[in-house]
């Protein structure tokens, strides 16, 4: 059994990311991480591919938020918790698994 993910996360455009041009991306992860290492590759990405305005940010100026489309609903992602208590198996080809959204 694979016991990485390929996950879709969409940046919210408000708040520290107002004005940024970010699309939907896709990160490949262990579920066996917990949710930091998944703040840590968000903040890479955002780093390598944002805008000159996400440059300084930190993990603690945004959340995370773990999309169930069955449900209709978003759940925030603890960093101290297991990508595993949030995506069980394989999450369904949709648009989108991950909201980041800023605290600010």
């Amino acid at each position: 059994m694979d016991e990485h993910l390929d996950l879709i996360a969409l940046i919210i455009p408000t708040g520290i990311f107002f004005g940024c041009s970010i699309m939907p991306y896709g990160i490949y992860i262990s579920k066996n991480e917990p949710v930091s290492a998944l703040h840590t590759k968000i903040l890479s990405y955002l780093k390598n591919h944002g805008n000159a305005r996400v440059v300084d940010i930190e993990q603690r100026e945004y959340n995370l938020r773990a999309v169930d489309i069955e449900r209709s609903e978003y759940v925030y992602m603890e960093p101290e918790k297991k990508i595993s208590d949030y995506f069980t198996k394989s999450p369904r080809e949709v648009p989108i698994h991950i909201l980041v959204e800023s605290k600010i």
